[in-house]
């Protein structure tokens, strides 16, 4: 007869799922913020180049370019759903107008349409209406992508600032615009990364692979492509690819990304970054929609910190435990094991023999999960 205190065969299976979790987390934290992305919507209600109050909306986009004989055409995007033929006109002609584009190989720029098929223009050659600044793009790419220091002392700091200069304006025409799997070449050793902005205009296919470490994360722009601006983000060394544009004009601009020395202070993230653009969301996801994982309990409600001190137990923990006593929490799954303190900050210890002194700290993040029939319907929406 099995012994009643056996772990039941739903038990074995959570603790399965819980297992799976922590190793799909241990191995994110080296990988999962090499790309990031999200989208602007249009607000078509707002004149071409004049930014709305709410920044995360934005107007139609405007670009102006120099044509062969030295005349200026312009063009606004997105096209109106009944748009004229001199609209039309002028998305063709900023087809027409654009070079080869030509990718690099080695220390040669190559012409090849079955690697790469796409136009371009040089920054000298247009204007745009848009910036990536007036829509809080740079400041989420830099709370994702900037490299870490060795100290959340030095992370805080207002110097961890990221400049955009812009590159070039491509064109991807359906049915075969294309550009296979590569690596951007940095353009100086202060870039880490690229920002790519689909504008808004009608096309099918065209999906943007990233991949990083054996990572890969797809961006899929033509379901919102005449109704957004998408945006991505990814450092330097990560491959990536665009699928063949099935029809219409994939049209894009591209940011070279610097660290730079800036002013001001960290900006906290908003709902501009994709969620769905990191690579710990499908897994997440698929865990969610499990009918067994999380099934009859809400876990977790907040941060709850550590506090930090120097004691030892064996002194003073009675005390500690009478002024911060602990909460049972049966409803809380831990995913993982506590980590090892870290240093804080050290002081200096006043008495008859003055010494340094050294706080130590860690914390938890608690996340909330509904229950199964609470989320279902609705699983990160």
């Amino acid at each position: 007869m099995a012994s009643s205190s056996a772990p039941s065969l739903a038990n074995l299976a959570f603790d399965e799922i819980c297992r799976r979790l922590e190793v799909f987390v241990a191995g994110k934290k080296a990988s999962a913020s090499f790309v990031c992305g999200g989208l602007v919507p249009i607000d078509v209600h707002t004149a071409g180049g004049s930014i709305p109050s709410k920044t995360t909306l934005s107007p139609p986009v405007r670009i102006c370019w120099r044509t062969d004989g030295d005349n200026m055409r312009e063009l606004t995007l997105p096209l109106d759903s009944q748009a004229d033929s001199q609209a039309e006109s002028g998305l063709r002609q900023l087809v027409v107008d654009c070079e080869p584009a030509s990718f690099g190989k080695g220390q040669q720029d190559v012409l090849d349409p079955k690697y790469r098929k796409a136009g371009k223009l040089e920054p000298r050659s247009f204007l745009t209406s848009f910036h990536p600044s007036d829509f809080g793009i740079l400041q989420n790419v830099e709370q994702i992508l900037l490299p870490n220091f060795n100290t959340d002392l030095e992370n805080r700091l207002p110097f961890r600032k990221m400049h955009a200069e812009l590159y070039k304006l491509n064109v991807y025409s359906g049915p075969s615009g294309l550009f296979r799997k590569h690596v951007d070449t940095p353009r100086s050793e202060n870039q880490i990364g690229s920002l790519v902005v689909c504008l808004p205009s009608h096309f099918e296919g065209g999906i943007l692979v990233v991949q990083h470490e054996g990572k890969q994360v797809e961006f899929d722009w033509s379901h919102q492509s005449a109704s957004a601006i998408q945006w991505v983000a990814f450092y330097s060394d990560c491959e990536h690819e665009i699928k063949t544009i099935a029809e219409g004009e994939r049209i894009t601009l591209t940011y070279n990304l610097y660290v730079t020395e800036p002013v001001g202070r960290s900006i906290p993230p908003s709902l501009i970054v994709d969620p769905k653009s990191m690579s710990l969301y499908s897994s997440l996801e698929e865990l969610l929609v499990e009918p067994g994982f999380m099934k009859d309990v809400r876990v977790g409600d907040e941060l709850h910190p550590y506090y930090t001190s120097d004691m030892i137990e064996e002194d003073e923990g009675s005390a500690a435990e009478q002024d911060w006593p602990g909460e049972y929490r049966p409803e809380t799954t831990w995913i993982g094991s506590p980590t090892d303190e870290e240093m804080a900050l050290g002081y200096i210890a006043y008495g008859n023999e003055p010494s340094i002194g050294t706080v130590y700290s860690y914390a938890a993040l608690i996340a909330d999960i509904p229950p199964f029939l609470e989320r279902q319907g609705h699983v990160l929406a």
